[in-house]
């Protein structure tokens, strides 16, 4: 997922200044003497910046 979201972010017509990604993981489980079923959640954000070039 990181690699795809890099890959989408290089291919931007004005690529930002700063880049920030925050990955999230959730994982849950049903226990008992073995586990019965696992499950889980990703979520990602992401934050572009670009500076305000002055000199234009």
């Amino acid at each position: 997922m990181a690699s795809t979201i890099i890959s989408k972010l290089r291919d931007l017509d004005t690529p930002a200044d700063q880049v920030e990604v925050k990955f999230g993981l959730k994982l849950t489980a049903d226990a008992g003497a073995i586990f019965t079923s696992v499950g889980g959640e990703v979520s990602y954000e992401i934050t572009l910046k670009w500076s305000q070039d002055k000199s234009k």
